[in-house]
């Protein structure tokens, strides 16, 4: 174990899991049920995956950049992307199939423990504790929770999935130390674990990353989407984003949304009063023959001539 300089903090480097990784023992900040606390950012996916495995404890994995994909014994596919939580009973058979680089993650490994003696839960002294005994109401009411979960792949919101974040900065944070900082991380921690608990089973990777995209871009087709837009919302590789956007709606982020502008166009072109000048413009495109070319590629004819059209068939 090594000690950050200037730090009283306990962070050291993981002998169990990706060579980058960084993880902690929070049982010397009165936490004794949280064997160890991970964080790792993916520099290169030669060394990452891992084989087949299980661990004696529940083990929670938070995805907060990048995508990640476990697999179970029996087929099972549990693809985690930003905001997701993945939580696996003990003795759960896994492997990691899917590990992209730029990637971030952290995980807990929970278990129920009593600290010793010298060391009672809640003082932030060092103590590793001994395993078993029984848990107090609280802990005994959280394990009962996740062991009620099973595998449950979750989403949670932006803020608590930000948490094991600030959990970091505050053991590396010098001006926090003793008992302010045993019970912020107390706090931080409860709350994440609460958050887990009561996040309902999320749907398919599309329906969480896409759908809330593609319903910006019907009621806003105007904006722009730029995919380095989308990649900093997501948090997510541009190929990934690709491929999520195929399996939702069979197009690209720019073809989805040129076809959103196109339907919005057909709208407008509906009045009369409307210049296509204006409509093109107030629609994102960089100019009215711009406009006309996209909307004869998808139509087969010009503005004027669809408005034409629509007037004829409209009797006007």
């Amino acid at each position: 174990m090594r000690r950050k300089k200037g730090c009283d903090s306990l962070l050291l480097p993981s002998r169990q899991t990706h060579p980058e990784a960084q993880t902690v023992d929070l049982a010397a900040y009165g936490i004794p049920f949280v064997l160890q606390m991970g964080k790792c950012r993916v520099h290169t996916t030669r060394s990452a995956a891992r084989g087949a495995h299980g661990h004696d404890c529940f083990q929670v994995t938070i995805c907060t950049h990048g995508n990640i994909t476990f697999k179970g014994a029996h087929g099972e596919s549990w693809p985690l992307l930003p905001g997701r939580v993945l939580v696996l009973p003990p003795n759960t058979v896994h492997r990691l199939v899917s590990n992209t680089r730029g990637n971030v993650r952290y995980w807990l490994f929970l278990q129920w423990r009593r600290t010793g003696r010298n060391h009672p839960a809640g003082d932030g002294g060092g103590s590793h504790g001994r395993m078993g005994g029984r848990p107090p109401a609280g802990a005994a009411w959280l394990f009962e929770r996740f062991k009620r979960l099973g595998a449950h792949l979750c989403r949670i919101h932006e803020q608590e999935a930000r948490l094991p974040e600030r959990i970091f900065r505050l053991l590396e944070n010098e001006r926090c130390t003793g008992a302010e900082r045993v019970f912020r991380l107390r706090a931080l921690m409860m709350r994440l674990l609460l958050a887990i608990v009561d996040a309902q089973p999320c749907g398919e990777v599309q329906d969480d990353v896409v759908k809330p995209i593609t319903a910006r871009m019907a009621c806003a087709p105007e904006k722009p989407y730029s995919m380095d837009d989308l990649v900093s919302e997501t948090k997510l590789s541009p190929t990934t984003i690709l491929h999520l956007f195929r399996l939702e709606t069979g197009k690209t982020p720019h073809q989805y949304l040129m076809a959103c502008r196109l339907r919005r166009a057909e709208e407008l072109l509906r009045s009369p009063e409307k210049k296509i000048t204006d409509i093109a413009l107030s629609l994102g495109f960089a100019s009215s023959q711009h406009f006309a070319a996209c909307f004869r590629r998808e139509t087969g004819r010009t503005p004027r001539q669809w408005r034409v059209i629509e007037r004829m068939k409209n009797g006007k």
